[in-house]
């Protein structure tokens, strides 16, 4: 007979734990990109070929990311920040409007995570420029 059990309960330094193995796994092979197509509905079914790379000049996805140490955050989540980044146009003549940004494992094998922006961004210009910082949680659940 099969017991259903109820949701699991991790102790919030065991999130720090979880968090800590991520990190080592992602700052070896993560890679951050931007996206420059619209993807809707953007939720947990996402693949990776949903998203289209930005290819404004001058633009390369971010390898390695650089993670910050972990830590709780208010509510309880682990969590670790990427360093700050910003992906500068060294030229006008493939404009994008940037949509967010993604994680993945090295050479794009898997999707991690999507950090949609709240507002497109456009990038036209020479000198236009996009900063990001990305932000993972885990809540245990």
């Amino acid at each position: 007979m099969l017991v259903p059990l109820d949701p699991q309960i991790v102790p919030l330094l065991e999130r720090i734990v979880v968090m800590g193995l991520i990190k080592t796994y992602l700052g070896v092979t993560s890679e951050l990109h931007l996206y420059k197509a619209p993807t809707t509905p953007l939720g947990p079914d996402v693949v990776l070929a949903d998203l289209v790379d930005a290819d404004f000049d001058g633009y390369s996805a971010l390898d390695p990311v650089v993670w910050s140490a972990v830590f709780l955050d208010p509510t309880g989540d682990g969590v670790m920040n990427s360093g700050s980044h910003v992906f500068q146009a060294s030229g006008g003549t493939t404009p994008n409007t940037i949509y967010g940004a993604y994680l993945t494992t090295a050479a794009k094998a898997a999707l991690v995570a999507v950090f949609p922006f709240t507002s497109p961004v456009p990038v036209v210009a020479t000198g236009d420029a996009v900063p990001v910082l990305a932000q993972l949680h885990y809540s245990g659940t």
